[in-house]
């Protein structure tokens, strides 16, 4: 929307399909702090689908930027709620911009 481009490609055969990067803005920690340095986490981002394994570090404006180990099809979407995990634990989540 930024550049006011639409892209289309199949599905199977590009890479712009996937992500490896996204932030999570508007964030809820259960310690109420959150990380400060990189950190490990599992990210779950939709009902019904596989916590994700990434890192966790903050980034600009009180976002957090995550950085998956594998890439993501694009169904992660902006106004989706992320929730993060270590194990077991929660540890907080927000909203991905």
């Amino acid at each position: 929307m930024a550049t006011n481009q639409l892209v289309v490609a199949r599905v199977r055969s590009t890479l712009c399909y996937f992500q490896i990067v996204s932030k999570v803005a508007q964030l809820t920690w259960i310690d109420g702090d959150g990380p400060v340095l990189r950190s490990n986490a599992q990210l779950k981002f939709a009902t019904g689908k596989k916590d994700q394994q990434c890192e966790i570090f903050p980034a600009n404006r009180g976002e957090l930027e995550v950085l998956f180990n594998e890439p993501q099809r694009a169904h992660i979407a902006p106004g989706q709620s992320a929730v993060f995990y270590l194990g077991a634990q929660c540890l907080g989540g927000g909203i991905i911009v």
